[in-house]
């Protein structure tokens, strides 16, 4: 039994041992990879900088190189400004286009309303002109009618009949 558990001691001590050296291996690994990683950050930041200082000069150098010829940056300013408002007039008179081509089709419309009223104003006078000539002639008429009656006074002549 004691042979036993000597061998079975064995085993679990030699496991241990493995399981230490194991350990001790992937901190290494992980030293060994944020040792590459920190070389890694350093090149980058390196290079970051550089391109930095770099871009810094060149900005440096156009912003203090003064021109010797004025008058270019003048012009091509003022060309920039007058694009930018020929820009803003062009959406000006495309909004106005847009309203004048609204307010024509109203006026289309109200234009072939009128027509349409004109047509029937002008129906309905023609009527009335022919409803007052019919009146007039019934009228014309009525009083010869009464003319006629009062010539011929229907009274007196029943009486003498």
């Amino acid at each position: 039994l004691e042979d036993r558990c000597q061998v079975l001691q064995r085993l679990v001590d030699d496991h241990l041992e493995q399981r230490r050296s194991v350990l001790d291996f992937i901190g290494r690994l992980q030293g060994d990879e944020r040792l590459a990683l920190q070389g890694w950050l350093f090149h980058y930041w390196v290079l970051t900088c550089t391109h930095r200082k770099s871009r810094m000069k060149q900005l440096a150098g156009a912003v203090l190189n003064i021109p010797s010829d004025v008058v270019t940056p003048f012009l091509t300013w003022r060309i920039f400004v007058a694009r930018c408002r020929l820009d803003k007039a062009k959406q000006r008179c495309e909004v106005t286009d847009t309203q004048a081509s609204r307010v024509a089709n109203r006026i289309t419309e109200v234009e072939i309303e009128n027509a349409e009223q004109q047509r029937k104003l002008q129906k309905s006078l023609d009527a009335s002109a022919l409803l007052k000539s019919s009146c007039f002639l019934e009228q014309e008429e009525n009083d010869r009618l009464q003319r006629v009656w009062d010539e011929t006074k229907p009274e007196l002549l029943l009486e003498v009949l």
